[in-house]
């Protein structure tokens, strides 16, 4: 298994949640933002960590563009 420096992690209804060393990233309602737009509740209870590393990996690539992260 790859080592990886963030952790990706999606609901049902196609929210996505981004954990990093250097950031916080979510995305809702088609957008994503620099920040922790969930409650932890929401987190533990709606949340499934991506296990397929190349869909996690596709999906930080997109984080990181769109917010032009580093």
């Amino acid at each position: 298994m790859l080592s990886t420096d963030y952790d990706v992690s999606r609901s049902d209804d196609g929210r996505i949640l981004i954990i990093a060393e250097t950031y916080t990233a979510s995305f809702v309602n088609g957008t994503w933002h620099r920040k922790l737009m969930f409650k932890p509740e929401e987190i533990r209870e709606d949340f499934m960590t991506v296990e397929n590393a190349t869909e996690a990996k596709r999906i930080r690539d997109e984080a990181v563009k769109a917010l032009n992260l580093k």
